[in-house]
């Protein structure tokens, strides 16, 4: 994994071992009304055969996301 803090992006490769490889994943916050939001891109190099692997890396990436948002609101909606 690479990261730029400055602009608060992530970059994940797969390695020669991942089923999915050659892929890489960008994880990027942007900002909309005031709230933050987690993005994603994914990329994949690999054989048609290796795709399925690499959607189910990329639904991963996304799934964490979505739980750490819903906590991150239901922490907010406690304090509020």
């Amino acid at each position: 994994m690479l990261s730029c803090k400055r602009a608060q992006t992530f970059w994940y490769f797969t390695k020669p071992s991942h089923p999915a490889h050659p892929g890489i994943i960008k994880r990027y916050l942007v900002e909309k009304d005031g709230a933050w939001y987690v993005k994603e891109e994914g990329h994949s190099f690999a054989s048609d055969a290796a795709q399925p692997a690499f959607k189910a890396w990329l639904a991963q990436i996304v799934a964490l996301d979505r739980q750490a948002q819903e906590s991150i609101k239901k922490q907010h909606d406690q304090v509020h």
